[in-house]
C-alpha cells in the first residue's frame, strides 16, 4: 500500500523532472521525445495532486 510519504515523494520527483525539462527550453528546442515526456509528467502531477487531495494531504481553494 502506498503511504502518504510515497505519494509526496512521487509528486516532488515529477515536479523536479518537469522543471528540468522546462529549463531545457532556454537552451534548446525540445525534441518530440522530451515534449512527450513533459506531457506525461504534467498528467502524472495532475493525478498525484488529485490523490493528495483525496488523502487529505492538501486542499485546493478555487477563487473566482
Amino acid at each position: 500500500m502506498e503511504t502518504n510519504l510515497d505519494l509526496i515523494n512521487q509528486y516532488v520527483k515529477s515536479v523536479v523532472e518537469k522543471e528540468q525539462l522546462l529549463e531545457k527550453l532556454n537552451l534548446t528546442v525540445l525534441s518530440e521525445q522530451d515534449m512527450h515526456k513533459l506531457m506525461l509528467l504534467t498528467c502524472t502531477i495532475n493525478e498525484l495532486v488529485g490523490r493528495m487531495v483525496d488523502a487529505g494531504l492538501i486542499q485546493i481553494e478555487i477563487k473566482k
